[in-house]
């Protein structure tokens, strides 16, 4: 499917245009003459799975409950330093505990 230089590309995108329009409930929804350009696969889509909701007969708004968050991920980069971190931690642990007991038992 083929976008126009117009079309915005993620759901997060469109979601941002039709806030910027106020278009968030039936009764501020916008008219079709006014909504991003959209493909019809696109249109169809959005309405399909409730991202983009009818109000008035020809007015759409943006239901925002349907918009999915975009979700941070932790980059391989964060995990692999919490690894490490952790791993120091566990191996002070294990070779202080015997040296507290020898300190403590020596006395």
């Amino acid at each position: 499917m083929l976008r126009t230089p117009d079309e915005p590309g993620t759901d997060a995108e469109f979601a941002h245009i039709m806030r910027r329009l106020g278009a968030t409930t039936p009764e501020t929804a916008c008219p079709d003459r006014e909504l991003p350009h959209l493909t019809r696969e696109r249109f169809r889509d959005l309405l399909d799975r409730g991202v983009l909701r009818e109000g008035a007969p020809r007015t759409f708004y943006l239901y925002e409950r349907a918009v999915t968050p975009s979700i941070v991920t932790p980059t391989a980069q964060t995990s692999t330093a919490r690894a490490i971190i952790l791993r120091v931690l566990f191996w002070l642990v294990v070779i202080l505990v015997p040296v507290l007991f020898i300190q403590l038992g020596a006395k």
